[in-house]
């Protein structure tokens, strides 16, 4: 998976970012990404994604409230889905990385 200006966690955000809600949310995602044990990192304007071993997930905005998901082991996708939400998406690209399979991802994707 390419990625062009990739910035992994920690990485600067501005106290005039941090007043948006969005951007408290994101924030939350890396900081839980890397307590957890992944790499997180954003790049191009609003992606983000975390690695763990071989397993890779990236979340890409697609829309106002839409939200593409992409599931990578060993460098083959083995999942691509769309959310109406970057915490729900964010959560699966969390479940990935930990271990989880293919249709626990999707069993939670669609609860929420």
């Amino acid at each position: 998976m390419t990625t062009i200006e990739t910035e992994f966690w920690p990485f600067p955000v501005s106290r005039q970012e941090l007043e948006w809600p969005e951007m408290q949310e994101k924030v939350r995602f890396l900081e839980n990404a890397t307590q957890e044990g992944c790499r997180a990192f954003r790049f191009g304007v609003n992606n983000y994604g975390v690695n763990r071993d071989y397993r890779t997930c990236v979340v890409l905005e697609r829309g106002r409230n839409r939200w593409e998901i992409r599931l990578s082991l060993d460098e083959k996708r083995q999942l691509l889905a769309y959310l109406s939400d970057f915490s729900g998406a964010g959560k699966s690209l969390l479940l990935w990385c930990n271990g989880d399979n293919v249709r626990c991802i999707l069993n939670y994707s669609t609860s929420i």
